[in-house]
């Protein structure tokens, strides 16, 4: 079946100001949801082709921007990367300077793999496969290595894989594959419906994710650099379509999410204990996982929240 790429939004919050109004994103299309990073002073977005009728992707394009001094919905595009197919969703991390992507392949048999290369110049490194059998990657620079998550679709699980490049190895962490036996997604019928996403905040990794294809509820685990916490639903009404965007801001953690209900994007803040009700977000409107960020201002210091979104 074929898709449609659709145009991506932009937008961003402050703690004092809330949220401002959509705008289009560097004139960019997406056939899903985006992924997004910043590093070295630049935002890059990876979004991904559409599939075509006779089986076939376009490619994936990596988008780099350098928003202007003082206004970050104002910027330049300074290039496209075109780097093959991707069939899901990509996730995108800086890390040791460099920008990391894990993309998920597929083989002549149809299985599917997770690939992670470092994009660096204008000839990025062939993806080196980090993960057999796995779906809906995350990944996450936290210390001194590269954490990568994954669904394994057989197992209905996650599985979690560390490295200090992004060549490999890529290994159990040190307090062993603790998250494959305690984090599960209940993946009954059909394919799981988004990526994982994973941030570090408050000097831990923190893993967002919906529970399964048929339970929409949002799940959050937290990993404290020695073991996993038992993951619990942020609350009552956090229901997605597909999954969520989070990121660390103004010293708490954001969530972006999909509505289950409605066709419109939602907002949601953990505070260190307890995630708040949420709100939905007017104007904001789309069915698929958004990508979210935090960028600094080069001459104030302050940062503010970019969400960049695929529209309905």
């Amino acid at each position: 079946m074929a898709e449609d790429e659709r145009k991506l939004w932009l937008s961003v919050y402050s703690t004092a100001g809330g949220w401002q109004a959509d705008q289009v994103f560097a004139d960019r299309t997406c056939a899903a949801a985006p992924a997004i990073a910043v590093n070295g002073g630049r935002l890059y977005c990876a979004h991904r082709g559409a599939r075509q009728q006779d089986g076939r992707y376009l490619p994936l394009r990596v988008t780099t921007y350098a928003p202007e001094l003082l206004d970050v919905l104002r910027g330049e595009v300074t290039e496209e990367l075109l780097l093959g197919e991707a069939v899901e969703t990509p996730s995108l991390t800086a890390h040791g300077g460099e920008l990391h992507l894990a993309l998920t392949l597929t083989d002549p048999s149809g299985r599917r793999c997770i690939a992670v290369t470092t994009l660096a110049g204008d000839e990025p490194q062939a993806p080196a496969v980090a993960l057999e059998d796995g779906i809906a990657p995350a990944l996450v620079s936290f210390g001194d290595a590269l954490h990568l998550f994954a669904v394994a679709p057989l197992h209905g699980k996650i599985i979690h894989r560390v490295a200090r490049t992004a060549r490999g190895p890529w290994e159990k962490p040190a307090d062993g594959d603790s998250v494959y036996g305690m984090l599960r997604v209940w993946n009954k019928n059909g394919p799981y419906p988004a990526n994982l996403s994973a941030t570090v905040h408050d000097g831990k990794i923190h893993l967002v994710y919906r529970f399964g294809t048929d339970d929409a509820r949002l799940m959050h685990a937290v990993h404290d650099g020695a073991a996993w916490h038992k993951p619990v639903p942020l609350g009552e009404g956090h229901t997605s379509r597909r999954g969520a965007a989070v990121a660390s801001y103004d010293g708490r953690l954001h969530a972006v999410y999909p509505s289950s209900r409605e066709d419109r994007l939602r907002h949601a803040v953990f505070d260190g204990k307890t995630w708040d009700e949420g709100t939905d977000l007017d104007e904001h409107d789309s069915r698929n996982t958004p990508a979210l960020t935090a960028v600094r201002d080069t001459v104030t210091g302050t940062y503010t929240l970019l969400l960049i979104h695929r529209s309905t």
